[in-house]
């Protein structure tokens, strides 16, 4: 099936919406008229519904009404429900609450009974209900048509890179500045979070939209779609690398040598006559010239400036918690977790633990003092409800990939599986449970699984 001229209306409508919510002045004004808008036109369309739900976990949320983007989207999709279409799906959405539901009912309780409950419940659980209404959509819109969604996802976490840009080029956007002592200079983020969840985002759209390019560039397809299948990847380079680096994030530089890792090994895996191969390749020179580039363009020393500071924030941290260069700044977290862990396997956390999950989340645990986020969702699942949870977590974060593990080469599977990836890689440097991006991108590869099913029984 084909990107319908309503895909383009409707994502594009929501899209400017979001977008206009990074700039104050417009927020401070019209933000809730703006939320409101992009949440009922993207309640209609599944490709504009998976484009608000990846940009609302990198734009501001109306500034003057107590409300966010999510519940917005959340109560626009419940009112037009029945007219929205969304109850064609709503068998796969009841699918996925199914297989993801007993992991949230495991945590909440564990985590209520340790008198622990926290917001990292809540989150948890709001981000699989969108999860689930993703799902829905997913089916809704027919087969064949989850590269769109995948690309309406993509398109909403390019909205990350407005922090880097909006600052350049002096516009009063809800940029997110850190003075960072340790790598000396201002990390730039945008919107909500912190500059770790703006880099967080930014190698998904990065890698994701030269995905999608890839197909392009297939033997099928080659040449009626040339000039995307070597402007994508341009493009992207040029507007996202730079607005990466300025994060500072170490774990969105992994994400992007991750991402040219997960390529080349769907690549390895592609047959070949699907012309995969000779896709990979030709993307991955044009990769190569846009990135060096990026590197030569005006801005090119700031560029190279960035990574040198990284680089020096990695040996200093290595040197002050006598950990390894490529794990700096996490060591120490991690450590204190897995403490955590092997002294309450089954429990996590005990009973009397204050938690308080803001921008950098605390806790005062017994004899440990005040304990940081863990850096990593999986052991912040172990440490708050037991190493049954994180198992549990695991299940539901890896079996569907397993499930669809022998057509990871196949035109279809490769891009969600890409991106969905480096989703899961992001889930192992931040605590971000309620991440919804990644809850849509499981329903992604849930309903992918879905489909081949289908198929092979046809």
């Amino acid at each position: 099936m084909m990107l319908r001229r309503r895909d383009i209306v409707y994502t594009t409508v929501t899209l400017v919406c979001l977008g206009a919510l990074n700039i104050q002045p417009i927020n401070e004004r019209i933000g809730l008229y703006l939320a409101v808008i992009a949440a009922l036109i993207s309640a209609f369309n599944g490709v504009a519904f998976f484009a608000f739900v990846a940009a609302s976990q990198v734009v501001s949320d109306p500034l003057t009404v107590p409300v966010t983007l999510m519940q917005a989207g959340t109560v626009a999709w419940v009112i037009t429900l029945p007219v929205n279409g969304w109850l064609r799906g709503s068998r796969a959405a009841g699918r996925y609450w199914i297989a993801t539901g007993p992991l949230v009912v495991f945590i909440s309780a564990i985590l209520a009974i340790n008198g622990t409950l926290s917001l990292f419940a809540y989150d948890l659980v709001s981000a699989v209900l969108v999860g689930g209404i993703a799902a829905g959509y997913a089916v809704k819109d027919g087969q064949g048509r989850l590269r769109y969604l995948l690309g309406g996802a993509i398109a909403g976490m390019f909205l990350a890179c407005m922090g880097f840009w909006g600052t350049k080029m002096g516009l009063p956007v809800t940029a997110v500045e850190i003075e960072d002592a340790t790598r000396e200079f201002t990390r730039v983020g945008i919107g909500k979070g912190d500059v770790n969840t703006t880099g967080l985002n930014l190698p998904l759209a990065l890698w994701g939209a030269i995905a999608l390019a890839i197909g392009s560039g297939t033997e099928r397809v080659h040449r009626r779609h040339a000039v995307t299948f070597i402007l994508v990847p341009l493009v992207a380079f040029a507007l996202l690398l730079p607005a990466i680096l300025a994060t500072g994030s170490r774990m969105a530089i992994y994400q992007v040598f991750g991402g040219a890792a997960f390529v080349l090994c769907v690549a390895a895996s592609a047959r070949k006559s699907s012309g995969l191969r000779r896709a990979v390749a030709s993307v991955a020179v044009v990769a190569c010239v846009s990135g060096a580039m990026a590197l030569m363009s005006p801005i090119g020393d700031e560029l190279q400036g960035y990574l040198a500071a990284i680089a020096k924030a990695n040996t200093v941290q290595a040197a002050s918690y006598r950990s390894n260069v490529a794990i700096a700044g996490r060591a120490n977290a991690w450590g204190t977790h897995l403490r955590i862990i092997v002294e309450y396997p089954l429990s996590g956390i005990p009973a009397g633990t204050t938690w308080d999950f803001g921008e950098y989340g605390t806790a005062v645990v017994g004899r440990y003092g005040t304990v940081g986020l863990a850096h990593n969702t999986v052991l912040q699942v172990a440490s708050l409800a037991g190493l049954p949870a994180m198992l549990l977590f695991i299940y539901v974060m890896c079996a569907p990939v397993w499930r669809t593990r022998s057509h990871i080469g196949d035109e279809m599977s490769y891009p969600i599986l890409i991106v969905y990836g480096l989703a899961v890689l992001g889930m192992l440097g931040l605590s971000i449970g309620g991440w919804k991006t990644f809850w849509i991108l499981l329903a992604l590869v849930r309903c992918l699984r879905m489909e081949l099913a289908e198929q092979r029984q046809r």
